[in-house]
């Protein structure tokens, strides 16, 4: 694996050392702070002719399986994690995980790291996090977003610097992981900072765009394992609609990014809803360019 130091245009938003990059050693930008055992990775030149896939949302619970499945397919995919804490990059990924520092809300500095680090192909898992504040007993806590951190910045405006940056890199695949309800106004979700509205206005704007785009809206998140269930699709709401918020585990979800830029001709230019049956009922999803010929091309 070759590294190289990112470029000063990118450190000027991270914590990153600039150093040469040598033949001999390997030439590795380090984070401040972190020691030699947990380095994170500035750049590693992939197999040839593999794409190289950007995951924003990289050391979240969905975006962690993202990652391990997209890297079970070297000959093809490469991933990138887009992380904000080389710390917590390092407690959650692979070691071997490529990773850089950045955030989806600095348009400069990913325009700068998409470029630098040749993407192709961009995975969207970023998603704005609510915390709560300590409540009384029987009292509903109180909920707030950290600076930089809210929905309408993270979720749509984070969203659209994706969308741009990837139009002007020629970039020919953006996976856009969303979720059902975004139709609904009053969905439990944007009782915090409108999540779902931030959400489905970047989804549109994707569409909008002319980017090539897979957008998958998936029902509650399990935390379960994949490739155990069968998987339905709708369009626009319609299960949601039907039967409240259904689940799918994350794995399910994580396996379809990977399917997506794994079958483009079938998934690109696609938006789905899907949620999974129990597990043990129906047939367990394999035929993933089936799945994708199901579903339709608008929000």
């Amino acid at each position: 694996m070759a590294f190289v130091a990112v470029a000063p245009t990118f450190l000027r938003k991270t914590s990153f050392l600039a150093t040469p990059a040598p033949s001999t050693p390997p030439a590795v930008a380090r984070a401040r702070g972190v020691p030699a055992t947990r380095v994170v990775i500035a750049m590693a030149t992939g197999a040839g002719g593999a794409k190289r896939v950007l995951v924003s949302g990289a050391t979240g619970r969905t975006g962690r399986l993202a990652m391990a499945k997209l890297a079970a397919h070297p000959d093809t995919l490469v991933p990138v994690g887009l992380v904000r804490s080389a710390e917590r990059a390092a407690e959650v990924l692979d070691p071997a995980a490529e990773t850089v520092v950045g955030d989806v809300t600095d348009r400069d500095s990913l325009a700068a790291l998409v470029g630098e680090h040749h993407i192709d192909a961009v995975v969207v898992l970023s998603s704005a996090i609510p915390k709560f504040k300590p409540a009384e007993p029987g009292a509903r806590p109180e909920h707030y977003f950290e600076d930089g951190g809210e929905p309408e910045s993270v979720d749509w405006e984070g969203g659209r610097n994706v969308v741009d940056v990837a139009k002007e890199a020629g970039i020919d695949h953006v996976v856009f992981v969303g979720s059902m309800g975004g139709t609904d106004s009053r969905h439990p979700l944007n009782a915090f900072g409108n999540i779902l509205k931030w959400k489905r206005q970047a989804e549109q704007y994707l569409v909008d765009s002319g980017v090539p785009y897979t957008i998958v809206n998936p029902g509650g998140l399990l935390d379960a394992d994949g490739g155990r269930r069968e998987l339905v699709v709708g369009h626009n709401d319609e299960i949601y609609k039907l039967y409240g918020t259904p689940a799918i585990p994350r794995g399910d979800v994580a396996e379809l990014t990977v399917q997506a830029l794994l079958h483009p001709e079938e998934a690109k230019n696609k938006a789905m809803d899907v949620i999974s049956k129990p597990e043990g009922e129906g047939t367990v999803t394999q035929d993933w360019a089936k799945l994708f010929a199901q579903t339709q091309s608008q929000l």
